[in-house]
């Protein structure tokens, strides 16, 4: 993740907005985002478990 963020701090507008969008898609779809997600609804710690 940090070396695709250095990778971008040189890119024009659209590389880095294509970028964050591809990287948020990814992370979105994944338990821990989920289990955060659901712990912060649910008013809890959440319990990531590294997936």
């Amino acid at each position: 993740m940090k070396e695709e963020l250095r990778r971008t701090s040189y890119g024009d507008l659209r590389e880095i907005g294509s970028w964050v969008s591809g990287t948020l898609g990814k992370l979105f779809q994944t338990e821990d985002h989920r289990e955060g997600v659901r712990s912060f609804l649910e008013k809890r710690a959440p319990e990531f478990k590294g997936r």
